[in-house]
């Protein structure tokens, strides 16, 4: 499993140096100013999109350091074959289930906490 941590660190370090070779490379050759169109909503959106996605993959990468995978495995052993989406409480007011889905759901218990 630690193969997997050093392979997505990898990719994380590999993405940024990306991002900023793409980025000094845009001011260098004045993007904002030639950018219309699908170009600009790239530039203005999915860029800046992508440098968030990376400060968050890596801030949970850093902050789950030491914990097990084990441990996160192991909190899906109560849950049932039979998963059922929670639904608002309107959808089971009428009695019809006999209150049956809302049971599933409590069966869940620490998939869902």
């Amino acid at each position: 499993m630690r193969a997997t941590f050093v392979l997505v660190w990898v990719f994380v370090v590999e993405t940024a140096l990306h991002l900023v070779n793409s980025t000094i490379a845009g001011i260098h050759e004045q993007l904002f100013a030639t950018a219309s169109n699908f170009t600009w909503l790239i530039l203005t959106f999915y860029i800046p999109l992508l440098w968030v996605s990376l400060g968050l993959v890596a801030w949970q990468l850093y902050s789950r350091r030491d914990e097990q995978i084990a441990l996160v495995r192991a909190s899906n052993k109560h849950a049932t074959t039979e998963m059922v989406t929670p639904c608002p409480k309107s959808y089971f007011s009428n009695g019809r289930d006999g209150g049956i889905a809302t049971k599933r759901l409590m069966d869940l218990g620490p998939v869902f906490s």
